[in-house]
């Protein structure tokens, strides 16, 4: 009986160690990645490709397929509540992040209804679009631009408002879809517009601005990823030392294959018409004097702003040591280069058959800054760094400046919000004053004026508002 029982047991160990995952063996467990894969493929929105297969959507696959986040009226804000953006947080995104999948492309669409003004139809359609962009590219770790991003446009979306129509069995779906086949190929919306609105006394218009504009105002979009494919293991080499990479690929040996690829992309990340930046100069808040700039995306290459800097109190009153001032210092930006590098790193590990997957991103660009000056200062006693402006150091001077500069700058985005810039350059300018003994109510030497040249520098910490 003791060695049937001793049989037994054995025999219900191995079937307990066959069905153990094969991770426990050093080798990833298939059914995690088969999991990840049912995340992903019970969303329409998400499709997956082969190498080199043609991407193709027809018109009735996108409006049944894509995942849709809806607006408010006149509204491009993304809705906190909304439930796509809650599915891609928490559970589409962070599985594509962690298996690695390679985007293919993203189809955005952004969309308005028909009232209101053409020109604001468009703008509200392209903000919605840009909008859920930023949305995705900021949650993803892979990069994102025009070679894998495709976003259209529907001013006035005529063509969803007909789909609406037909698939509820509206009796005015025949009027309104006759009416967008005789103006729409004209492209004439206006037109179009016009006779929808007068259609049965107005009766039409407010039936569909009540029961359907408010589902055309969204901004729609559909994934296409491709599945990685798996590392076929090759005899053991050298490890090349890569610069970035993690600690253990640079001192470790065991990682062979090797793949290392470095990818530029253009972004449309920064400036962008509706942002505004506010930015504080950390070297002249240095100087005891407070400052802030603010600067208006107009469009993906300039900014408009204007910098303020203030200091209103005595360094030393015994002394009557100062450095009180107000500058105003309006600028024009023009941003060139504005670029995201990625480092990837693939290795293969021999001992355990698995892989090791390293992603390196940095984003960065460059600017040039052209900017006036206005100062109204009273300055006295006080060393000026460099030998610069030797005259306030034993005299007071009070009058105005006016100055003309140019600024180069580079700078590094931190987050989605924050960002760092260092910047230097140098303006010549104008200066009238009243020039006085450093004493309290000090003998008054007389005007004066001089031509002078005002070195720029600057540290800049800068934060990010979307409008």
């Amino acid at each position: 009986m003791s060695k049937i029982k001793g049989k037994l047991s054995f025999f219900l160990l191995l079937l307990f160690l066959m069905a153990m995952p094969e991770r426990m063996h050093g080798k990833p467990a298939v059914h995690e990645k088969n999991s990840a894969d049912s995340i992903l493929t019970t969303n329409t929105f998400i499709r997956f490709v082969e190498e080199g297969e043609e991407i193709s959507i027809s018109e009735e696959e996108f409006f049944d397929q894509a995942g849709r986040v809806v607006f408010s009226v006149n509204d491009y804000h993304l809705p906190p509540n909304a439930p796509l953006l809650k599915q891609l947080e928490q559970d589409v995104l962070p599985v594509v992040n962690r298996e690695g999948y390679v985007l293919s492309r993203i189809f955005v669409r952004g969309a308005a209804s028909p009232e209101g003004k053409y020109e604001r139809n468009k703008l509200l359609s392209e903000k919605r679009a840009q909008s859920l962009v930023d949305f995705v590219t900021s949650r993803l770790t892979m990069p994102v631009g025009e070679d894998n991003c495709s976003i259209d446009i529907d001013f006035e979306d005529y063509r969803s408002l007909c789909v609406f129509l037909s698939r509820a069995g509206d009796p005015a779906y025949e009027y309104v879809k006759s009416l967008c086949d005789k103006y729409l190929p004209k492209n004439n919306t206006k037109a179009l517009k016009a006779a929808l609105r007068k259609a049965q006394g107005g009766r039409l218009w407010r039936h569909l601005l009540a029961d359907y504009f408010p589902n055309l105002r969204t901004a729609r979009i559909i994934f296409v990823f491709r599945r990685v494919q798996p590392v076929v293991e090759q005899p053991v080499v050298e490890t090349p030392v890569v610069v970035g990479a993690p600690k253990e690929l640079e001192t470790s040996a065991k990682y062979e294959d090797l793949i290392v690829t470095r990818r530029i992309i253009e972004t449309q990340n920064v400036p962008r018409h509706g942002q505004l930046l506010l930015r504080n100069n950390l070297l002249y808040d240095a100087t005891l004097s407070p400052n802030l700039g603010t600067e208006f995306g107009l469009n993906e290459k300039w900014g408009l702003g204007v910098n303020v800097g203030f200091n209103a109190w005595d360094i030393d009153k015994s002394t009557n040591k100062k450095w009180r001032h107000l500058l105003v210092s309006p600028m024009a930006r023009y941003y060139h280069n504005f670029k995201r590098d990625t480092l990837a790193i693939a290795g293969h590990t021999h001992d355990r058959g698995s892989t090791l997957d390293y992603t390196v991103a940095t984003r960065r660009f460059n600017y040039v800054e052209m900017n006036a000056i206005y100062s109204h200062y009273n300055v006295g006693n006080t060393k000026i760094p460099f030998g610069l402006y030797d005259a306030v150091k034993d005299r007071r001077l009070q009058g105005d400046l006016f100055a003309l500069g140019a600024k180069y700058g580079y700078g590094w985005i931190l987050s989605r919000d924050w960002r760092l810039e260092a910047e230097a350059g140098m303006a010549i300018g104008y200066a009238w004053f009243k020039e006085y003994d450093c004493d309290h109510c000090g003998t008054y030497y007389g005007n004066g004026d001089r031509i002078f040249l005002l070195p720029q520098l600057g540290i800049n910490v800068v934060y990010i508002i979307n409008l």
